[in-house]
């Protein structure tokens, strides 16, 4: 299927559901733990005809277990960020190799970061993939700079101490021209807090991402966004961009694609919001679990349910942060399934 994939990436025309189907499939066959899963719910490749009824794994799981539905041993993995429960519960994300990632991530980026721009100066608040290898975003940003940043006119700003704000601020009065800042949206709170002011040409962007789980401060995205150009200048376009470890694809805001905040992806993303008791699907304008069908996790598995609550609209859907534990039961049940089918204890 990689070739198809590839295709799909390019832009060709496919059928959602009927890839859907064969993608599970696949992973059924391949990937144990899911197997497992999915026969605790009686839920078979050849047993149901609507992809919709696919059973979607919790993220949490790939704490618990190897997700890894490719062929021989795999090739690289990226690994989820450290909780407060200690590092032994990070998450792997394992891939055959990275071509796939790589090649859904560019077009998509292109597209609804820099609004089909072919290049830009792009500075990166984040660490570089050479000494953060397991990052999945410092891989993402490392593969747009490749393709579409200026040559010499970047760089990494963060690294084990922190923010390098002033090496960040002289190689802003360096370029000539709007620029792009990319990185996570607590690097940007801490950029704000540093006192920098810098305004940027009209014409630059900021694309953050990650929120403020296991952080000393909180912040709104619409404050850190008035934050962001009350320091760089009113002028400046903020882009949040939506993923996680777990996924390959992303989703962003369409400012740049339909002039909407709310958030679109790729043609070979299915968002829906289902309800946290049932894990029924949800009308659109009411708030439910995130469940990401992403067809670009070929080498891991497909159909995830999130930790996370949004609301779908008829232009794109919105993400309102975390689903309380008390609230999201059918989640927990989710995970509560997959623990017992792959004999794994609770911690």
């Amino acid at each position: 299927m990689e070739r198809e994939l590839q295709a799909i990436f390019a832009g060709a025309p496919f059928d959602f559901g009927e890839v859907a189907l064969r993608t599970f499939a696949r992973q059924y066959e391949r990937c144990a733990p899911y197997r497992r899963y999915c026969d605790a719910r009686g839920k078979a490749p050849g047993t149901f005809g609507d992809w919709r009824e696919v059973p979607h794994l919790p993220v949490t799981a790939f704490k618990h277990a190897r997700i890894y539905s490719g062929a021989g041993e795999p090739g690289h993995y990226f690994q989820t960020s450290g909780t407060t429960a200690g590092p032994e519960l990070r998450g792997r994300h394992w891939f055959e190799n990275l071509d796939l990632y790589r090649a859904c991530a560019t077009p998509v980026f292109q597209r609804f970061v820099l609004g089909g721009r072919e290049r830009m100066p792009m500075l990166m608040l984040a660490m570089d993939p050479a000494v953060n290898p397991h990052s999945s975003l410092s891989t993402y940003l490392k593969w747009q700079d490749e393709a579409f940043g200026v040559p010499g006119q970047g760089g990494w700003f963060v690294d084990e101490s922190g923010l390098r704000v002033a090496e960040l601020e002289r190689a802003l009065a360096a370029v000539d021209g709007p620029v792009a800042l990319l990185g996570t949206a607590f690097a940007f709170v801490h950029l704000v807090d540093s006192g920098l002011k810098c305004r940027l040409p009209a014409g630059s962007l900021i694309m953050e991402t990650g929120g403020f789980k296991g952080k000393s401060r909180e912040v709104g995205r619409g404050e850190l966004y008035d934050l962001i150009r009350g320091a760089l200048g009113p002028d400046v376009i903020c882009i949040n961009q939506y993923g996680m470890t777990e996924m390959s694809s992303n989703c962003y805001d369409q400012t740049q694609v339909t002039g909407s905040v709310r958030k679109g992806g790729p043609a070979w993303v299915a968002v829906r919001m289902l309800d946290p008791e049932t894990l029924a699907e949800v009308e659109v304008g009411q708030p439910g679990v995130v469940a990401i069908a992403d067809l670009a996790n070929l080498y891991s598995c497909a159909f995830l349910l999130t930790q996370d609550i949004g609301i779908m609209y008829e232009d794109g859907f919105e993400i309102l942060g975390r689903a309380p534990g008390a609230e999201a039961k059918g989640c927990s049940i989710a995970l509560d399934e997959f623990l017992a089918a792959t004999a794994v204890k609770k911690s």
